[in-house]
């Protein structure tokens, strides 16, 4: 196991559940501290608790406390949440870090550690809105929507396991511990894609589109996404260039084969149809044909036959549906565990297999306090940094790579350092082969952190967010003027082979000799039919880790089946819980799972480079899409497996709390607000001023209130709607109720919490010039991460990654020169 010397202790509550999870998917011995009253029967405690040892303390006991304190002198990291800073301070980010000099403390709280805001409450809904993903989901002219399954916990975990790894790396280098400080509100940024892009260089507000993708068409026409069919719904988008051709003219032959009318998709060349060229009109006539065929299909038919053409779609899937998919039961991602009393429980298995394993889940242990005590004796982790010291990392010095980049320069010389502290991932150093979304955000995050992180590219064959997806820089398209492609890939360098030369696969294979870590997101097979399958690549670089990210996973049935992550959001289940009940699944902006992909796929990346690191053996890294989007689908599983329950779309509804939702405010803006008790209500009752509603019967308990939701919506409504929204926000907030704007994408720009965390890092770039890139959701406190230059034109760092960086000397550069390795 990866992780297996790392030792955990997760003392969150339920917006830190998934962050301990994925470390003991990845071996880590992990200690679960619940706080005061846990429920641990619900599906969501379970899912997300599995494989965890349970130990129970009341730190109000002078023995228990004793015992704690042991634990956490043994510790390598540290999971809180605010509900866990409670806990006479004992829990506490800075008394911990004070006190634990070897401990990796990873605060997780709704707005982060600083800023104007910190201090602010909020629950998923909140966090949904300040993060500019509700402002994106639902009609256009309808409410703002959150997902009915709560993700923002999810996405603030995800961040915050990765913070925790990139913090372990930082402690190999400076020998000390870190403080990890995770904003949910900035994890939810991911959510979003390259939204932002529209804005900053475009001046273009994205806007939520209900069941229709904008922002592909440069005449600002809409695309289908959902369609009805027989059982449900399918999700279907027309694309353009090299992944689209393929999937239309299938589409077609299936529909003559079908006997149906192709109409105006008869007479397309599909190689040269372009969807950023479409005005309305012609995209109508495209679509009323499908329409009327896809009426006819089933969801199973939909699958199959996308799978078997090898076309682009999939169906919007339910629980139910993902409980019964092939491809999942023949990667055994589901894990039946017997309990001691012989009963069965299903659970969601490891989101990653490694080495050709999926690890097992363990049923997590009944609680025990005399069970509470320190960890198995192992090695001091003053003695295992001395041998990393002595022995691998004395291999890995790092090289300087020039200044930082100042919005107004354009050198493309990354630097490992900050002020004289040197970065976390100084010492990493990276290649990225294939393209698109969630393989190079991978390598984003890691050179955000310090990692030398090169991007490989065809000049025949480049990465297709370049050409494929707008933005472009002055609405003109561009091989160095895409602002998707640049969003997703600053701070690293830009390099060119054409593998398909004897030459460039020397090249290529001696860069697999360089780097400690190869991201690939290719289909399945295709670097080893290049000759770089890991296996071939090991016998160069033994400690080599290998991370093969793609939708489906290498192995199983449906493996080779493509797609994008805009409609492998839909087979995950994600599309089929956003909307209300009597209308269609919704759309989540952009490449939804990609990025929740990259945020799984960059904490197993760093677990395999730590286990390296180690034990001087490399490992590969299997990473299917779809079953990291379900991690944060894993609750509404759970009730599957546990109740037979189908969670389905709600609306901004929710189970306990009332009112919950998204109101209208002047000017076209909106709040979400929240009240989790009757006393919250109280005090919502007397900022409306009617604290007589408190008392009325109709609105006295939760369970009334969502009986007359509407009636009371009306009522808060009239309110808000005399207010702007960041004004209703801070009134709220005031008298105790979570609430915060509907941040809209420009929005996040002018955010006050967002700007205190420096979220948003002009940087030039060459031919697009000054843009805004994203950081992480996470930072560390003392060596904190940057956007280190803008993304690299195609090809601009040839010759100093190969020179510089891989010591190749002139005359074999002068050779892959003159034989066209470079393109």
């Amino acid at each position: 196991m990866l992780l297996s010397d790392v030792i955990v202790v997760d003392a969150t509550d339920r917006p830190g559940w998934l962050a301990g999870r994925i470390l003991a998917d990845l071996g880590a011995e992990v200690l679960r501290v619940d706080p005061p009253d846990t429920d641990r029967a619900t599906p969501d405690w379970r899912a997300l608790n599995v494989s965890k040892r349970l130990v129970d303390f009341d730190l109000e006991q002078a023995d228990h406390a004793a015992r704690f304190e042991q634990l956490l002198a043994r510790a390598d990291i540290c999971l809180v949440t605010p509900a866990s800073f409670a806990a006479g301070g004992r829990l506490d980010p800075h008394r911990l870090r004070a006190a634990y000099p070897q401990l990796v403390v990873v605060a997780i709280t709704p707005f982060g550690r600083g800023g104007p805001r910190r201090g602010w409450r909020a629950s998923d809904i909140e966090i949904m809105a300040a993060g500019g993903a509700m402002a994106l989901a639902g009609e256009p002219d309808g409410v703002p929507l959150r997902l009915s399954e709560p993700q923002s916990h999810g996405w603030a975990a995800a961040q915050a396991a990765t913070g925790a790894l990139v913090g372990l790396c930082r402690r190999e280098i400076s020998g000390c511990g870190e403080l990890v400080d995770v904003s949910a509100q900035a994890s939810v940024v991911a959510a979003i894609a390259h939204a932002p892009a529209f804005v900053d260089l475009l001046g273009v507000e994205p806007r939520r589109a209900g069941a229709w993708m904008t922002g592909r068409s440069i005449y600002g026409a809409r695309y289908r996404v959902f369609w009805p069919c027989k059982d449900g719904w399918v999700n279907f988008i027309f694309y353009g260039g090299r992944a689209g051709r393929r999937t239309n003219e299938q589409l077609v032959a299936w529909m003559r084969e079908g006997g149906a009318d192709p109409g105006a998709l008869a007479g397309i060349d599909w190689a040269r149809f372009d969807p950023t060229q479409a005005d309305q009109k012609q995209v109508d006539a495209l679509e009323a044909p499908v329409l009327a065929f896809f009426a006819g299909v089933t969801k199973r038919e939909f699958l199959m036959q996308t799978h078997g053409r090898e076309m682009l779609g999939y169906p919007v899937s339910t629980v139910a549906d993902i409980a019964a998919d092939p491809q999942l039961i023949a990667r055994e991602f589901f894990e039946t565990i017997v309990g001691a009393d012989g009963r069965k429980e299903t659970f969601c298995g490891s989101f990653a297999v490694i080495d050709g394993k999926r690890p097992s889940v363990r049923r997590a242990f009944e609680p025990d306090c005399r069970r509470a005590h320190p960890a198995p004796a192992r090695a001091s982790f003053e003695a295992r940094a001395r041998v990393l010291r002595d022995g691998a990392l004395k291999e890995r010095a790092s090289s300087g790579r020039g200044r930082a980049l100042a919005p107004q320069d354009d050198a493309r010389r990354p630097s490992p350092s900050r002020g004289g502290s040197k970065q976390a991932l100084a010492d990493l150093k990276v290649a990225c082969f294939g393209g698109y979304g969630a393989g190079p955000h991978i390598g984003k995050v890691l050179a955000n952190f310090g990692a030398r992180v090169v991007h490989v590219e065809a000049k025949d064959h480049p990465d297709g967010f370049r050409l494929e997806y707008p933005p472009f820089a002055g609405n003109r398209p561009g091989i160095n003027r895409g602002g998707c492609f640049s969003f997703l890939n600053d701070s690293k360098y830009g390099v060119t082979i054409d593998l398909k030369k004897p030459e460039g696969m020397e090249l290529a294979r001696r860069l697999a000799g360089w780097c400690d870590l190869i991201i690939e997101n290719m289909r399945p097979g295709v670097m080893a039919r290049l000759g770089l399958g890991f296996e071939t690549l090991a016998e160069i670089n033994p400690r080599l880790v290998m991370l093969s990210t793609c939708n489906m996973g290498q192995t199983g049935p449906r493996a080779l089946q493509p797609g994008f992550g805009s409609q492998l959001s839909a087979l995950a289940g994600f599309c089929g819980i956003t909307g209300f009940p009597d209308g269609p699944p919704m759309l989540l902006y952009g490449p939804y799972i990609d990025f929740i992909a990259s945020a799984l796929g960059g904490c197993a990346a760093l677990a395999g480079v730590l286990h390296s690191r180690r034990s001087g053996r490399g490992s590969h890294i299997d990473l299917s899409q779809y079953e990291c989007g379900l991690m944060l689908m894993a609750g509404a599983l759970q009730d599957y497996f546990d109740n037979g329950r189908v969670r389905s779309r709600c609306g901004n509804d929710d189970a306990e709390a009332a009112p919950h939702g998204a109101f209208p405010c002047r000017d076209g803006e909106w709040v979400a607000l929240s009240c989790w008790s009757e006393a919250e209500f109280a005090a919502l009752a007397r900022l409306l001023g009617t604290p007589c509603l408190a008392g009325e019967q109709r609105f006295a308990t939760a369970a009334a209130r969502r009986t007359n939701a509407e009636v009371l919506g009306t009522i808060i409504s009239a309110w808000t709607r005399n207010q702007r929204a960041g004004e209703a926000a801070e009134a709220l907030q005031r008298a105790g109720i979570a609430a915060y704007p509907v941040v809209t994408v420009s929005g996040l720009f002018s955010d006050p919490q967002l700007l205190a965390r420096r979220q948003w890092r002009v940087r030039r770039h060459p031919e697009i010039g000054d843009q805004a890139f994203c950081f992480p959701g996470f930072d560390l406190e003392s060596a904190p991460g940057d956007i280190v230059c803008a993304a690299p034109c195609l090809g601009a760092d040839n010759d100093f990654v190969f020179r510089e960086l891989l010591c190749i000397a002139d005359a074999d550069m002068k050779r892959y020169t003159e034989r066209g390795v470079f393109g």
